[in-house]
């Protein structure tokens, strides 16, 4: 009887052993197409000139999304159908500074022909020549302005092209004297894609 389990036992384990050869050299496989969500970042810029010669200055900039965020071109690099484009963050920083000013105003920005500006980051008592503003200084940003922005972002998914046009506005000391800095923004997006892959799982 002990005999005859223990060949029963290594006819099982032939079997199996059998089976899983028969799968390595068929190369049977399972597999099934699943859709993967890709997160990339994408950033635009604008440069706004600010003027002024008493205690208020302003400024504006029109900048068309398409030029800086080329859908087509990101999906081809990425190979991915974008799903949507939207504002993760914000930064500015003075491009051409200014001696002796000092402001504190907002950046805002306007979608369409004609609006009214919505503030997308806000400041308060910034040296025009102080150097840590000299590079992108992180800020935070303003619902309504992201708001503006998204919406025009998703006029672009879309395949309606849209310009958002960026302000500076604010108040500045001393006054009574002549104001001519440059500020620049930047916000940076989150492009989100989808791609479709192949898994394959072993049989």
């Amino acid at each position: 009887m002990r005999a005859q389990k223990r060949f029963m036992g290594r006819s099982v384990l032939a079997c199996v052993g059998l089976g899983l050869l028969l799968i390595g050299l068929t190369g049977q496989t399972c597999t099934e197409d699943k859709d993967v969500e890709i997160v990339v970042a994408v950033e635009l810029t604008a440069t706004i000139p600010a003027e002024g010669n008493t205690n208020v200055y302003h400024g504006k900039t029109s900048v068309p999304l398409a030029g800086q965020v080329d859908i087509a071109k990101i999906e081809a690099e990425y190979d991915f159908e974008i799903q949507s484009v939207t504002v993760e963050s914000a930064f500015f920083k003075i491009v051409t500074p200014q001696a002796g000013r000092t402001v504190t105003g907002t950046v805002g920005v306007c979608r369409g022909a004609e609006c009214a500006a919505q503030t997308l980051i806000a400041y308060s008592s910034v040296a025009v020549d102080a150097p840590e503003y000299l590079d992108w200084t992180p800020a935070p940003l303003q619902a309504a302005g992201v708001a503006a922005v998204n919406a025009a972002l998703a006029d672009l998914v879309a395949g309606t092209p849209s310009a958002v046009d960026f302000f500076v506005d604010g108040n500045m000391t001393p006054i009574g004297e002549p104001t001519n800095f440059v500020w620049g923004a930047l916000v940076r997006l989150n492009v989100v894609g989808v791609r479709n892959i192949t898994v394959i799982d072993p049989i």
